[in-house]
């Protein structure tokens, strides 16, 4: 996927073209921001443009894009690009935050190597923020000072997690949130979907192309009709074990995030992801329920909501509702420090 293929983040893009046409890309870098934003894309076609045959001049005609000389983009269609595209080309690796110290050190010795066939070797660290503290420390000399021919992206929406020594060495590009009307649009370009079946999953993604694709999907089906249950389970009742089983529910297996699932995952991982997509199901439910109980029209909702989830939306109120809101964010963030999702799950019982 060349850069201009990707949605949004024009100035990132125009300046990471530029430095690849004149060469004066830092060798590593952290590319950071929200899930689905397409930060691993624009690693991806950053690898291309500097492996590509073929390069171009990237358009500067694009809103934001910068004018004047916007650098080169790949052609998106020699061998190289498809292959890096497909990941096989030897040249441009990308490494899952799953891989052993071993993995790790292979990755280090084979970076001094000249590129096979390619200009540059590029190593994509996708969730750079799951790598161990080892694996971090591993990496230090190498990010500090890279061999001539190799660049290391690491790619993450948690740059706060990377340790501080791999922070410093790494110049970070932040990558935004897309605008929802460019979501929206996108969705209708390119997946063929209603105005409002486009409308509702943007709104619902908060500037994430990846998670509006889940809207949309069945899994985020799913989620929506656990994280109902489960919120009416537990405002129907004061039992703790009632709200016990109300957690239990949250963890239950069923729809898993797609595309995410890697070799040797275990329970905990698998059960963080299924959580972390549940709580951005509920924070939407919850939203839409504020938004109820202070008479907001049904048009502005990110989705229909049930009859009898807006009858409770009216009957708790907005402070009630609001409470539950923030608890689901304080969850969120307890998430993503590696707190249980199971202690996590049975104290959001407790809160909602």
């Amino acid at each position: 996927m060349p850069f201009r293929d990707i949605t949004g983040h024009q100035a990132l893009l125009a300046l990471l073209a530029r430095a690849a046409s004149r060469d004066t890309l830092p060798q590593s870098l952290i590319f950071s921001g929200p899930d689905g934003v397409g930060k691993k894309l624009t690693a991806i076609a950053l690898a291309q443009a500097l492996n590509c045959t073929q390069t171009q001049a990237r358009d500067s005609s694009a809103p934001d894009a910068g004018g004047g000389d916007d650098g080169i983009d790949a052609c998106g269609v020699c061998s190289i690009c498809r292959r890096v595209a497909l990941g096989t080309h030897p040249d441009v690796r990308v490494i899952p935050s799953a891989i052993k110290v071993d993995d790790i050190r292979d990755v280090i010795d084979s970076s001094g190597y000249r590129p096979f066939e390619g200009k540059r070797r590029v190593f994509i660290l996708d969730e750079a923020d799951g790598l161990s503290n080892e694996i971090q420390n591993a990496l230090l000399k190498t990010l500090e000072e890279p061999p001539r021919s190799s660049s290391f992206i690491l790619v993450t929406s948690r740059p706060d997690l990377l340790l501080p020594t791999v922070r410093s060495r790494c110049p970070i590009l932040r990558f935004g949130r897309l605008p929802t009307a460019q979501v929206e649009r996108w969705l209708q370009d390119h997946k063929d979907v209603d105005a409002a079946t486009a409308h509702a999953a943007a709104f619902a993604a908060e500037g994430s192309l990846g998670r509006a694709l889940v809207e949309m999907s069945d899994e985020g089906a799913a989620a929506r009709q656990v994280v109902e249950a489960v919120w009416q389970h537990v405002q129907g009742s004061r039992s703790p074990m009632d709200k016990l089983r109300a957690a239990q529910l949250l963890l239950e297996p069923g729809e898993r995030p797609r595309g995410r699932a890697k070799p040797g995952t275990t329970r905990a991982a698998s059960d963080r992801e299924l959580l972390g997509t549940r709580l951005q199901a509920l924070g939407a439910l919850l939203r839409d329920a504020g938004a109820i109980a202070t008479g907001t029209p049904p048009a502005m909702l990110s989705h229909a909501v049930p009859a009898d989830v807006e009858q409770l939306a009216s009957r708790s109120g907005l402070p009630r509702v609001l409470d539950a809101f923030a608890a689901v964010g304080r969850a969120q963030e307890a998430l993503d420090r590696n707190v249980s999702p199971k202690t996590i799950a049975d104290w959001l019982a407790f809160q909602l």
